[in-house]
């Protein structure tokens, strides 16, 4: 009676762990090339060796999760040599295009004006990357990438350029969408006859994870430098309108733009402004927004805005300030350095002051974004902000690598003195970062034995110098550290497989790990999460009976999630 008691105690532990035991992996998916000129339409496209020729062959070619390589060249309408067709237009779920070797070998996808470049509808995680995106024309939306109805997407270390629409968003159109516009160099564009010479975006979603925290996130506009586009009348550089579905908006995070012109009377720089769907919704934080035409941020009637730690500072008539809005409000700036037509304190009381910022540099010829680095001597703006920059502190105590790019610490431009007291700068001190690139084959977390092996292994590795591992106690909650530097072992031929122990752990806790890569630029890339769950070992005891003593059995339970 005992012993079946103990056997079915055990089938239910053992039924229990299988049950809990949930892996994570990639699906499989296959990688393509496509090379200009040299390339063939008529080959496999598995290879660089056996590349693909146009673009257009390849997006009719792919399945979802499929990865589009994009090799040194000139992608254009060109029929003799080329041969593309304007739009590119994004057939599948989860694809990536991506430009591939060495960064200084442009991957050019030239419309020729032909018609706009890239079109992207009704699809979620998509990721385009490493591209030069250029030349393209509509009659509506979206000169360069129009984006309609897509959640989870990334448009990532692109330079968007020289395109034209003769609505809005001259550079970028996105509605009804979610995701990620970070690392762009997006200038010389025009939206004509209306909004957002650079980006215009309308109602933004809430998508499934930022990418970071794995939380809900927004439209997140990150880390660009918008520079001498142009608008009809609103929004030289940004214009955002229309309510979000979920209310967490569109955030503007890190982003510098200056000499951005609108043909009206409103904002070179950004406008918050009302549409079908009534006010958007606005986090401005960390960005530096200066000489624009007209003013800085212009606010339409009641459109809330809530930003901190920004430079806002010389753009239009002296006569103004730089933060307006159509009916007088105050919006909710704090923390940041605000020219205004009297030299007064806007939003009095809250952090904020009229004083230069003294920037040490304001960009050379050819290099127009690595430019308005702050005297780190003499500004007033250095340290002066308030709490973390977006990303300073993203996993809880540090940015990941020894070279960080945000503005809490060392990115202050070549040559340029440090001062550094671990307090926010106003501002962004913009850096463009070369182009590393980590094709990530598994990330996944074994629980055992008191403690958490994880394994990761690159198909590909551009530029990387290594990784850290984050562990958090929720997806949503801050991480700390728990692994060294773990320097990188693959190439762009080939990836490895790496792997690190966390033995600080507790029995039955649960643990979500980041894997974070940094690149040889410093900057870095967060993957994940994947959990686990650390057994309990559990004693099922054998009551003894006249015959036998007390003997126990011991089963674990738990593993990964």
């Amino acid at each position: 009676m005992e012993k079946e008691l103990i056997r079915k105690q055990l089938l239910l532990t053992i039924v229990f762990v299988a049950l809990t035991l949930v892996a994570f992996g990639v699906a499989n998916a296959t990688d393509y090339y496509v090379k200009a000129g040299s390339g063939s339409d008529s080959n496999a496209g598995t290879s660089p060796g056996t590349a693909w020729k146009t673009l257009t062959h390849a997006l009719a070619s792919v399945n979802d999760g499929d990865t589009i390589n994009v090799m040194p060249g000139t992608f254009n309408y060109d029929q003799t040599n080329n041969g593309e067709s304007f739009p590119l237009v994004i057939p599948k779920n989860n694809l990536t295009i991506v430009g591939i070797g060495s960064p200084a070998l442009a991957k050019v996808i030239d419309a020729e004006h032909t018609g706009r470049v890239f079109t992207c509808e009704n699809r979620t995680g998509v990721t385009i990357k490493f591209l030069e995106i250029c030349n393209g024309t509509t009659a509506t939306n979206g000169g360069g990438i129009y984006i309609n109805n897509c959640q989870n997407i990334t448009i990532m270390d692109c330079e968007i350029h020289d395109n034209t629409a003769s609505v809005s968003g001259g550079g970028i159109y996105i509605a009804s969408s979610s995701g990620l516009i970070d690392q762009n160099v997006i200038w010389a564009n025009d939206a004509t006859n209306s909004q957002g010479g650079g980006i215009y975006v309308k109602a933004p979603t809430d998508g499934d994870g930022d990418g970071e925290t794995g939380a809900a996130s927004p439209l997140v506009i990150r880390d660009n430098c918008l520079y001498e586009n142009t608008s009809g009348y609103s929004g030289g550089a940004v214009y955002v309108t229309d309510t979000d579905t979920a209310g967490d908006g569109t955030w503007l995070f890190n982003n510098l733009m200056f000499h951005n012109t609108d043909g009206g009377s409103d904002a070179g720089g950004v406008q918050v402004g009302i549409g079908d769907g009534g006010c958007a919704n606005v986090t401005l934080d960390n960005n530096t927004i200066a000489y624009n035409g007209y003013v800085g941020l212009f606010a339409e009637d009641t459109c809330g805005v809530n930003g901190k730690n920004n430079i806002i500072w010389g753009n239009g008539p002296a006569d103004l300030d730089d933060v307006l809005t159509s009916n007088n409000q105050t919006l909710n700036i704090t923390y940041s350095c605000i020219d205004t037509a009297d030299d007064s304190e806007y939003n009095a009381g809250h952090g904020n002051w009229d004083k230069n910022p003294l920037w040490k540099s304001l960009g050379g010829d050819g290099m127009p974004c690595d430019g308005y680095f702050l005297d780190q001597t003499n500004s007033p703006c250095v340290n002066a902000g308030t709490g973390h920059g977006y990303d300073a502190d993203k996993f809880g105590d540090g940015t990941a690598g020894s070279n960080p790019k945000w503005s809490t610490d060392s990115q202050t431009g070549s040559g340029h003195p440090i001062i550094d007291n671990n307090q926010v700068d106003m501002g962004y001190h913009y850096k463009k970062y070369g182009g590393s690139y980590i094709k990530l084959s598994s990330f996944t977390a074994e629980a055992g034995n008191g403690k958490v092996v994880l394994t990761w292994e690159t198909a590909t590795e551009i530029d990387n110098a290594g990784f850290m591992v984050y562990r958090c106690d929720n997806p949503a909650s801050a991480c700390h550290k728990v692994s060294g530097f773990i320097a990188a072992n693959g190439d762009a031929v080939g990836g490895a497989t790496y792997s690190f122990i966390d033995a600080s752990v507790a029995p039955g806790a649960s643990y979500y790990y980041w894997l974070v890569d940094i690149d040889t630029s410093g900057k870095w890339t967060a993957h994940g999460p994947v959990s686990a769950r650390v057994p309990v070992n559990l004693i099922l005891l054998e009551l003894p009976t006249a015959n036998r003593q007390l003997s126990a059995v011991s089963a674990s339970i738990g593993g990964r999630e």
